[in-house]
């Protein structure tokens, strides 16, 4: 059964990074706006393909046109795909915060219009990743960027609430019996670690959901 590389132009999906192994490709993700460059490898599974959705006369039909930075499809047999879709913010704090949830909204738009076009299925299990290399959320400014804290916040604002506890309800965007079998996972990837340039820059692992050493 032919997968999306049978589907699609060739031009439209984008190649994993040159030497990485065939068995475990790796994809680049990047930020390249001049004041939050970030750089992401992301190593996957074989059966997967990132899909450049980011220019198209197609989408400016949707409601939300905005798009996160990178989408991959893992495939999962039988023309099912898992979407794993990712933004990078530099800085992440309430106002960020909503223009990522926007994001990750509209990207997920343009997989579904997508995946009608072309006759597959995606998975009702959704992965999204925050990464990050400064967490500006704490009310204690003294804990940013401290994820094993992970404690509940109970007095602050709800974009607070939403980012430590991953309980937001993503598909706040009115009602639909279509969002009720989806679920929506949220991964905090959080790039500590700068290059010789001073980009935060890592490689995250999705078999493991945790960015490699």
């Amino acid at each position: 059964m032919p997968d999306l590389h049978g589907l699609v132009r060739p031009e439209v999906i984008l190649s994993p990074q040159p030497g990485s192994n065939a068995d475990n490709p790796i994809y680049l993700v990047e930020e390249t706006g001049s004041d939050g460059e970030m750089i992401l490898y992301v190593k996957a599974t074989a059966k997967c393909s990132r899909v450049k959705l980011q220019k198209n006369d197609y989408f400016a039909l949707l409601c939300n046109r905005k798009c996160a930075d990178g989408i991959i499809w893992e495939d999962l047999g039988d023309q099912c795909y898992r979407l794993h879709i990712f933004e990078l913010k530099r800085t992440i704090k309430v106002k960020t915060w909503n223009t990522v949830k926007q994001q990750f909204h509209g990207a997920f738009l343009r997989c579904r219009m997508l995946a009608g076009l072309l006759g597959v299925t995606i998975d009702s299990r959704i992965c999204l990743y925050s990464t990050f290399h400064k967490d500006m959320f704490a009310s204690d400014t003294s804990n940013n960027t401290d994820l094993l804290l992970e404690r509940p916040v109970t007095d602050g604002p709800l974009e607070e609430y939403e980012w430590y506890n991953d309980s937001w309800n993503y598909l706040n965007e009115g009602e639909s019996p279509y969002w009720e079998p989806l679920t929506f996972h949220h991964h905090k990837v959080h790039l500590d670690k700068l290059n010789d340039n001073h980009i935060p820059e890592g490689t995250y692992d999705l078999q493991r959901s945790s960015i490699l050493p």
